[in-house]
């Protein structure tokens, strides 16, 4: 099976559906600030591939600061 987190990303937010301006602009900012570690959203790749984790050290921070701000855990 292939695919591209383009199809991953509509089927989890439907609302996103042909809203690519949408979604590329915000991809792309997270990608320039270093919260994910890939670039694109439209490369096709296998099952695996598609599985894989897309967010850097930073991203993972951040994410864990937006959960828990109180953790104090900032690299």
């Amino acid at each position: 099976m292939t695919g591209s987190l383009r199809a991953v990303l509509e089927a989890s937010v439907p609302e996103l559906r042909n809203q690519r301006h949408i979604y590329d602009q915000i991809w792309k900012e997270l990608y320039a600030s270093g919260l994910v570690n890939t670039e694109g959203l439209h490369a096709m790749m296998t099952e695996t591939g598609l599985r894989e984790r897309r967010t850097s050290k930073l991203g993972d921070a951040f994410l864990q600061f937006i959960s828990d701000p109180t953790s104090g855990d900032v690299p």
